[in-house]
C-alpha cells in the first residue's frame, strides 16, 4: 500500500516538475489554452486527495495493528488477507459450533456447513 502512495507522490512529482518547466508563467499562455490552467488545478487538488489517502491508509495501519495486538497477532510479517482469511474460519467455526451445542443443527450438517464457509 505505501509503494502506492509513492508512487502517486512521484507521480505527481513529475507532472508537478513538467508544469514548472512548460507552464509556469500562465498569463504568457495564449488566452484560449486552457491546458496549463487546469492541469495546475489538477495537481493542487490530487495533491490535497492524495494527503487525505495517506492520512486513511495511516489510520487503517494503526487500526489494523491494534486489532492484530488484540488477538494476540502481533507477527509484523502477518498480512490483512491472512489475518481475516484466519478470523473468518475462526467465527465461521464458531458459529457452526454454538449452533451444534444448541441443538439447531445436527453433527452430519456441519461438514456441510462448514464447507460453504
Amino acid at each position: 500500500m505505501r509503494k502506492g502512495l509513492s508512487e502517486l507522490r512521484e507521480g505527481l512529482r513529475r507532472i508537478r516538475a513538467e508544469l514548472n518547466e512548460h507552464f509556469q508563467d500562465l498569463d504568457a499562455l495564449p488566452a484560449d489554452d486552457r491546458f496549463g490552467k487546469t492541469m495546475w488545478r489538477f495537481v493542487g487538488e490530487a495533491s490535497d486527495r492524495l494527503e487525505d489517502l495517506v492520512d486513511q491508509v495511516t489510520l487503517a495501519e494503526a487500526t489494523f495493528n491494534e486489532v492484530l495486538r488484540h488477538y494476540g497477532e502481533e507477527d509484523k510479517t502477518m498480512t490483512s488477507t491472512e489475518f481475516f482469511g484466519i478470523f473468518k474460519t475462526f467465527v465461521t467455526s464458531y458459529k457452526v459450533r454454538y449452533s451444534l451445542t444448541r441443538g439447531q443443527i445436527k453433527y452430519p450438517d456441519v461438514f456441510q456447513i462448514e464447507m460453504q464457509g
